[in-house]
């Protein structure tokens, strides 16, 4: 039957004993596609969390991922699990520790030697389980494959007769279950088991077509309610930070006690997309935050720069460039502060916005500005600024020049030269006195 579904591109989402049935004539149907067709049957359906009964999910089922033929097999190799011992392996004190045991298991918690299972079946079973997807079997045929090997002698009346009253056949001579050429007598519960097993896989009613993928994200809702009930909150990753109705900040994974309500629970986290969902709580829940990565797409854009005489370029305070340049500056797109410096002109100093693959042309001629320089030299000397002779001292004036930094030489035919760098500021007076 799950052959069938598979091969009609439908995912049952849902499979657990309850939803394998057996009619009156000892067929086996699979039933409850309600998952399948998307149909939220309890109360969160927002993206980031999800509906069903955990205790049955495969793990990417419980962290969000892509769902395939092998997430079936997984809940169905639970199912069988349960057939054939009694018990859910990864059923915990709790749903929080069910889901946690599915989430993080290692080996299973199964004594198979004590339920007198064959070694076949072990194989197939451990194969069905794996946490690895790739190495569950990758279709109902494999799974049917892998079953063929182990051949069953039930009639459809033993088996109903079984299903509906398990005291019967004493003698389990007259019933065998062996693996294929290395025969050997099996207990009758597992035998019929076995064979419902097998008929599980190969009976189908249902209907014929369906969508295969849902957007629908759901939460388990327990039946045992309590007066104040709990609320089990997880992520992948786990550590996320949930805001609950803007009041109360946990971290995830974390249980917490909430009177009766509705809530509204938001996801917040720096490198992670928001998501917001609400619940009606009325009995034990849990939701699960499926975290997505912000993916942050970096765009280009250009800068030139054209400035008269030249200039180093400051873009948000860091040197990038000096004018001329041969080529454009590259700039992620975004708004920065463009500096202009010269070390004899005026800054200049704008705001500037980048945008994807245009470029920003900037042609400015720096802004002279001036200040001046008053110097006495005893006994005298003549004066020299950046190599050019501005007069003889004494000098009745101050001397006006362009603010920075300047070379300035004194020459007496008596003395050495003097050497020295001035600085000059706009609109004040640098004074100087030097002796010989």
């Amino acid at each position: 039957g799950l052959t069938h579904v598979h091969k009609n591109h439908i995912l049952h989402r849902d499979l657990k004993p309850d939803n394998i049935m057996v009619s009156d004539e000892g067929v086996v149907k699979l039933t409850d596609f309600g998952l399948a067709f998307g149909r939220e049957s309890v109360n969160v359906t927002n993206p980031g969390t999800y509906v069903g009964t955990p205790a049955y999910f495969p793990p990417e089922q419980l962290t969000g991922q892509q769902l395939t033929v092998a997430s079936d097999i997984f809940s169905l190799g639970i199912t069988f699990a349960e057939i054939l011992t009694g018990k859910n392996p990864f059923e915990g004190k709790n749903q929080f520790e069910t889901i946690n045991n599915i989430l993080y298991f290692h080996d299973l918690n199964i004594d198979f030697n004590a339920n007198e299972i064959p070694q076949i079946v072990v194989d197939i079973l451990k194969a069905m389980l794996s946490r690895d997807v790739s190495k569950r079997p990758k279709s109902g045929e494999e799974l049917l494959s892998a079953l063929s090997q182990i051949e069953i002698d039930v009639t459809r009346e033993t088996f109903r007769a079984y299903m509906f009253d398990a005291t019967i056949v004493e003698d389990k001579s007259e019933i065998r279950i062996f693996v294929k050429k290395e025969k050997k007598n099996t207990p009758l519960a597992i035998l019929i088991l076995l064979s419902m097993m097998f008929v599980s896989l190969v009976t189908f009613q249902i209907f014929n077509s369906i969508r295969q993928k849902s957007d629908v994200r759901t939460v388990y809702v327990p039946n045992n309610a309590e007066e104040k009930p709990y609320l089990y909150i997880d992520s992948s990753p786990r550590g996320i930070q949930i805001k609950i109705n803007d009041s109360i900040i946990v971290q995830t994974p974390q249980v917490i006690s909430l009177d009766k309500g509705k809530f509204t629970l938001t996801s917040f986290s720096p490198d992670y997309e928001r998501i917001d969902t609400t619940l009606d709580l009325t009995v034990n829940d849990s939701v699960f935050f499926n975290m997505e990565k912000i993916v942050i797409v970096e765009e280009f854009g250009y800068l030139s720069v054209n400035a008269m005489p030249w200039a180093n370029v400051y873009v948000d305070n860091q040197l990038v460039d000096r004018t001329p340049s041969e080529e454009n500056i590259k700039l992620k797109t975004g708004e920065y502060t463009l500096l202009l410096k010269h070390p004899n002109r005026k800054d200049y100093r704008e705001k500037i916005k980048i945008e994807k693959d245009k470029v920003l042309r900037i042609n400015i001629e720096l802004e002279k500005a001036y200040g001046y320089f008053k110097i006495v030299v005893r006994p005298w000397a003549d004066v020299y600024i950046d190599d050019q002779k501005v007069g003889t001292t004494p000098l009745s004036d101050s001397i006006r020049l362009l603010i920075g930094p300047h070379k300035l030489r004194l020459d007496n035919e008596n003395y050495p030269s003097i050497e020295d760098e001035i600085i000059i500021s706009e609109e004040e007076v640098l004074r100087k006195i030097y002796s010989y």
